[in-house]
């Protein structure tokens, strides 16, 4: 290292370390005390509770008889109905034309 490097560490070095001192001595018990002098304590004392009555017990609940028991009712098995039939009536095709002809005079 050059002897500009080793110069400008040591500087450093020794801004920390005056840094340090500072405030381990001097500035950190300054700021403590001004804490100090801001905080305040005070001791709240509690109210012992005064003995309340015990709330009244619950009213009994009247237990309602149970519902009777009933059997389910059996299955049923109803077959669907089938599908109706689908029919599709058509018209009978009408008879056919006959086309007659006069037959031709005799010679």
């Amino acid at each position: 290292m050059s002897g500009n490097k080793i110069t400008a560490l040591v500087i450093v070095a020794l801004i920390h370390v005056f840094v340090g001192y500072a405030l381990v001595t001097g500035l950190a018990y300054q700021a403590a005390q001004q804490v100090i002098k801001k905080v305040t304590t005070v001791d709240i004392k509690e109210e012992q509770p005064k003995e309340e009555e015990p709330p009244p017990p619950p009213p009994k609940q009247e237990e309602a008889p149970p519902p009777p028991i009933v059997a389910p009712p059996p299955p049923i098995n109803i077959a669907p109905a089938p599908p109706p039939v689908q029919t599709v009536v058509t018209a009978p095709p009408p008879p056919p034309v006959v086309i007659t002809t006069a037959a031709p005079p005799a010679p």
